[in-house]
């Protein structure tokens, strides 16, 4: 997470970036006016759908024990 000037409305803004340290791929990343843990939250889960896609549905039938 890094702090970065966004102007003068905004003034700093908490920039929030998932990398792959392997390939220094970046996988996701979320700016907000305030750096807390939704902000990294969004990132990572936009890095995660990036990397593995989107979820399909589960079956009806499936029992979880």
């Amino acid at each position: 997470m890094a702090r970065v000037w966004c102007g003068a409305q905004y003034r700093w803004c908490a920039l929030t970036l998932v990398m792959d340290c392997h390939t220094r791929e970046l996988l996701g990343w979320r700016l907000s006016r305030t750096s807390n843990a939704q902000a990294a939250e969004a990132a990572l889960e936009e890095a995660l759908i990036h990397r593995y896609g989107l979820l399909g549905k589960a079956r009806d039938d499936l029992t979880i024990r």
